[in-house]
């Protein structure tokens, strides 16, 4: 069994995910012999079948079955204490690796002094919930590996970290990091990573070598709290001033939200749709914002607007996308 790499996944209730994801490590991993660790946080049997069969697929997935659900930020950290190995990939359980990820990875953590580097941030594409084109063909656009130290990394490309597919940790460095200050921002590993880093710099791979599905908040088990999710950023940063100082955790706010679009027009369409946006919404995240009255009336309009007209558009855009941008390769794990 490999010891440099582990590949560490937290799951809750979607076993059909679960298995394409794993299926799709395994063909990228198994000939390195790297193992899968899951931390289940279902607290029924909802994946039970899955993770057998799986197992009886390949020997080296390990899992750990929570005995009470944890919830989104501990189950990430959990996943990740289980890897005794020297590094932990984090991987969501809807993700997908590309076939040649774990030998990109291998060969660049053989290469390194893992005290030198406690953290590897990893490019990713994004893609449809069919995962059968492309949203965005490499997330950050960099056109080479970088090195950047921790603060540049914190201004510029932190935000991207919140997609735990492209996090690797050195596990020793990890366990180091105190992390219940970080646990109920949804980022508590963003937290320990920025933490352990500091006065470092981070590896940054240029290929995406993970597919993240995306593009409608009904994909994630936490969709009912996108709001709430999405300010656990700032929340985040607060706990991270002493660390980096308050400008620096400012500007790591702005980028995040401009990253993601968040709390413009747009993105309130977009959250509307799934019914993820409603008038409570409206009064405790968007209302308190300094924006203009032009912005307000129309935020509180589309809180009103019945779901169904922004789902509908969304349809068509998403049916124009599926026609012109570039589609996923049609291997078998990646599609499953």
């Amino acid at each position: 069994m490999n010891s440099l790499l582990g590949i560490c996944i937290p799951t809750y209730k979607r076993p059909d995910q679960l298995t394409a994801c794993v299926r799709s490590i395994l063909l990228a991993a198994s000939h390195h012999e790297v193992p899968v660790y899951i931390a289940d946080d279902s607290t029924d049997e909802t994946n039970e079948q899955a993770i057998k069969q799986l197992q009886r697929e390949y020997p080296f997935i390990f899992t750990s079955k929570n005995k009470a659900n944890l919830g989104i930020d501990k189950n990430i950290l959990n996943a990740v204490d289980l890897c005794p190995c020297k590094y932990a990939w984090m991987m969501g359980e809807d993700d997908r690796l590309t076939p040649d990820a774990v030998d990109q990875i291998l060969g660049l953590l053989s290469s390194l002094d893992s005290e030198q580097w406690p953290f590897i941030f990893v490019n990713y594409a994004s893609v449809d919930a069919d995962i059968h084109y492309y949203l965005n063909r490499q997330v950050l656009p960099l056109e080479e590996d970088l090195i950047e130290s921790a603060e540049q990394f914190l201004v510029s490309h932190a935000w991207a970290a919140g997609f735990i597919g492209g996090c690797i940790v050195n596990t020793t460095a990890w366990e180091k990091i105190e992390r219940e200050h970080y646990i109920g921002t949804y980022f508590a590993h963003i937290g320990i990573i920025m933490e352990m880093i500091q006065g470092r710099q981070v590896h940054l791979v240029a290929r995406p070598l993970v597919l993240n599905r995306c593009g409608e908040p009904r994909l994630f088990t936490w969709s009912d709290a996108t709001f709430t999710v999405a300010g656990g950023w700032g929340q985040l940063m607060q706990r991270l001033v002493p660390i980096y100082g308050r400008e620096l955790c400012q500007r790591a706010t702005m980028a995040f939200e401009a990253a993601h679009g968040l709390y413009s027009l747009r993105f309130l369409c977009y959250t509307r749709a799934d019914y993820a946006y409603r008038t409570k919404h409206y009064r405790e995240f968007i209302q308190p914002l300094t924006r203009s009255r032009g912005y307000q009336l129309l935020a509180r309009i589309i809180a009103y607007t019945p779901p169904a007209l922004f789902y509908s558009l969304r349809f068509v855009i998403s049916r124009y996308r599926r026609m012109v941008n570039p589609k996923v390769a049609t291997d078998k794990y990646l599609n499953q």
